[in-house]
């Protein structure tokens, strides 16, 4: 399973499509003698040969995920073999990262936290010397912070932590100006992450990194390869694209003058004029509009452009590629640009906001000031948080609903205040679907099986343009647990 995969096609009509599978060796992977059932009864059991010979292969190995099937409702025999490995290597199983259904998503998600635990583990410890008496507080990709124990035991939590930040600290600003409706617009050197805020942070079941889903909850962030950094270059046809190959900070664009030999985005904004050549970055690099242009002037030779129209092309192609992921988390998702505040952040995202917002006939921008460092902003801004999740299966026509839905919150609560007991602020959510779907979508609780169905059934008009006379079922429960931060002002200009 780990290297299979899902088995979807993403190039649909690829000829020779590649695997989804994790990028593991298939000699790294130690089956385990046991069987649960989906309702958590024993067909194989676990005995102490089975786990003495797991102990045995992964002997020389620094971490290990432990993900069984079904484990989310029988996590006794992972507990198990968790007591036996633990005295000598990192552990993730997969019922404490992800205790969900979806055996797939719930192993990739246990093996990225094994993946990078020593590592983040021995960061914070080194961060903790080095500032004792500093409480730490952890970005994680749900827009929330987290203190450096909980960092280093659930350190996939961390993955999409720097864009998170910029998402939490641009809902902090939309409050801060009374607006509610935003677009965000995150532009670096090697990608652009936009995200959609409608009074409350974006947040997803679950998301994925390189192609590996990560079943934990996440900001709606949509990325894309066009930066500052990104490569202007013709493909096999002629056909002049840019990205997602980037040239990186090192050597980064050809006006850097760190060896760079490809044109970028930030050369070509050079030679535009875009960027005045007198500019110091970082207070210090000077640029080389020269170099730029000759690299221009060597792409725009092979299309019969000159340097000012190639630029003026890669310029071109990159903002529409830009507009079409800002059309993603909107127009597709049933949301009008129109009705939004463009918030334009990142270091390189003040050049291309204008534009875009023509683009899309968004009427109001704000970029921020010291908009390069905008995200350090929200994990300022944002919430001690933490989210937890149960698998459940409760139809929400059936008689005794409420009564199964809220016996499932007691127990999901209890486990949530035992491992956040400074939470405050309760926030409950289902995951629906209609019966015989694969994935559902979330509505919040507002207090009744019957209240979930009709939120359900209106959020899937909005998505899909229709319902169905199905029998509805709420497959997920989540909840997040929140301590507000102090509120805070910024000095005036």
């Amino acid at each position: 399973m780990p290297l299979i995969g899902r088995q979807t096609r993403t190039p649909l009509y690829g000829l020779a499509p590649q695997g989804q599978g994790l990028w593991i060796a298939r000699e790294d992977i130690i089956g385990v003698r046991a069987r649960r059932t989906a309702t958590g009864n024993v067909l194989a059991p676990l005995d102490e040969g089975a786990i003495a010979e797991v102990r045995r292969q992964a002997a020389g190995y620094e971490a290990a995920a432990i993900s069984l099937l079904f484990s989310f409702a029988a996590p006794d025999d992972e507990r198990r073999l968790k007591e036996a490995l633990g005295d000598v290597l990192w552990v993730s199983c997969s019922h404490e990262v992800a205790p969900i259904a979806g055996e797939y998503e719930r192993l990739c998600t246990t093996f990225l936290n094994a993946f990078t635990g020593p590592l983040a583990g021995r960061y914070l410890a080194a961060l903790k010397t080095r500032v004792p008496a500093a409480r730490i507080e952890i970005m994680h990709s749900a827009g929330g912070v987290i203190g450096t124990d909980e960092a280093a035991r659930l350190p996939v939590a961390l993955a999409l932590s720097g864009p998170a930040g910029g998402v939490a600290a641009a809902h902090w600003l939309g409050n801060a100006l009374g607006e509610a409706r935003l677009l965000t617009f995150d532009m670096g050197g090697t990608s652009t992450d936009v995200a959609a805020i409608h009074e409350a942070l974006p947040l997803a079941p679950m998301g994925e990194i390189a192609g590996v889903p990560i079943a934990l909850p996440m900001l709606a962030i949509h990325t894309i390869g066009a930066g500052g950094g990104s490569i202007a270059w013709l493909d096999e046809a002629g056909l002049l694209r840019v990205g997602p190959q980037s040239a990186g900070a090192d050597p980064g664009p050809v006006c850097y003058r760190r060896g760079g030999a490809q044109p970028t985005v930030t050369d070509a904004n050079l030679v535009l004029g875009r960027m005045p050549e007198a500019v110091r970055l970082g207070g210090r690099m000077r640029l080389d509009a020269a170099a730029a242009t000759q690299a221009l002037a060597r792409l725009g030779a092979r299309k019969g452009l000159s340097p000012i129209a190639a630029a003026e092309a890669v310029v071109e192609i990159a903002e529409e590629a830009m507009a079409g992921a800002l059309r993603v988390v909107s127009i597709e998702r049933g949301l009008d640009p129109r009705t939004h505040t463009l918030v334009c952040f990142g270091g390189a995202g003040g050049l291309h906001a204008l534009a875009l917002a023509e683009r899309l006939g968004i009427r109001r921008v704000v970029l921020p000031v010291a908009a390069g460092a905008f995200s350090a902003l929200g994990m300022l801004a944002a919430e001690r948080r933490h989210a937890f999740a149960q698998t459940i299966r409760v139809p929400l026509d059936a008689p005794d609903a409420d009564q199964r839905l809220r016996a499932a919150m007691e127990a999901l609560g209890q486990r949530a205040q035992a491992a956040f007991p400074d939470g405050e602020d309760a926030r409950w959510a289902l995951e629906v679907r209609y019966l015989g779907q694969g994935e559902g979508l979330p509505v919040p609780w507002r207090g009744s099986a019957a209240s979930a169905a009709e939120d359900f059934a209106a959020a899937h008009r909005d998505l899909f343009g229709h319902t169905l006379a199905r029998p509805v079922e709420a497959v997920r429960l989540e909840l997040q647990l929140a301590t507000p931060t102090p509120p805070f002002a910024l000095p005036e200009l």
